[in-house]
């Protein structure tokens, strides 16, 4: 009989449970980890002019990417249109509809056909890329 050894999930999940088990243990841990990243952490007051400036354009390019990110959301939620009118949404949807079940869907004649209907987006996801 063959038996498995542990996967690295299991041997993290026991690795823990150790530790959670050890409250001195753990409180030591917690305190070189602090003590580590203190002792790594850089301020940007004490670095060179250069690293100054290359800091803070990477950071006013992350930020710029968060708002376009947020705006990109904010638009689709502006944009969407509601899924139902909401006089149906007050109204108990299931004792006026019985379900139905799913129709079979006809094979395509060869791989190559294109179905109809389906439209592309452009690379941000909001625009339709229009046919030529």
């Amino acid at each position: 009989m063959f038996i498995t050894g542990l996967t690295e999930k299991e041997k993290s999940r026991r690795y823990r449970e150790r530790l959670k088990a050890d409250p001195e243990e753990l409180a030591e841990r917690n305190r070189k980890k602090r003590e580590s990243y203190h002792k790594n952490k850089k301020l940007i007051s004490n670095m060179p002019s250069e690293d100054k400036e290359n800091c803070r354009i990477i950071w006013k390019l992350r930020k710029q990417s968060q708002r376009n990110r947020q705006k990109a959301v904010r638009n689709i939620i502006e944009n969407t249109p509601p899924s139902s009118p909401s006089i149906l949404q007050e109204i108990n949807l299931e004792d006026h509809f019985q379900p139905t079940t799913p129709r079979p869907s006809r094979a395509m004649s060869s791989k190559n056909e294109k179905i109809r209907g389906r439209k592309k987006f452009d690379e941000t996801g909001l625009n339709y890329i229009e046919k030529m």
